[in-house]
């Protein structure tokens, strides 16, 4: 079975903006030149695996995201992030909210 998942260069581009980075900066933050990243974010190329982890560890934000398998990140903290599924009900979010509460508490957190 195969699978096709696009790089969604919108996405890219709107993180970087919202971090207020200009492409020069952020093409420095993870070594790769201006020219790349425009066609990332225009959507006229697409990033290695090796391009995606970076941008992704970036941002830490799941790949997921970037390739559209997900439209919601939850953070607990600034190294954790559970990616849901497009499809997920909005039930999931909270039992997972609810449950990573109690184990903050359990483990002292």
């Amino acid at each position: 079975m195969w699978w096709l998942f696009m790089f969604d260069g919108e996405r890219l581009a709107e993180f970087r903006r919202d971090k207020h980075m200009s492409q020069e900066q952020f093409v420095k933050a993870i070594n790769i030149s201006v020219a790349a990243l425009s066609k990332y974010e225009r959507g006229i190329n697409v990033p290695s695996s090796n391009v995606l982890g970076d941008i992704a560890c970036f941002f830490k934000i799941s790949a997921d995201y970037f390739l559209g398998l997900t439209d919601e990140l939850l953070s607990f903290d600034k190294s954790l992030f559970i990616a849901l599924p497009k499809d997920s009900p909005p039930e999931l979010r909270n039992d997972l909210l609810k449950h990573m509460e109690l184990l903050k508490k359990e483990y002292q957190l």
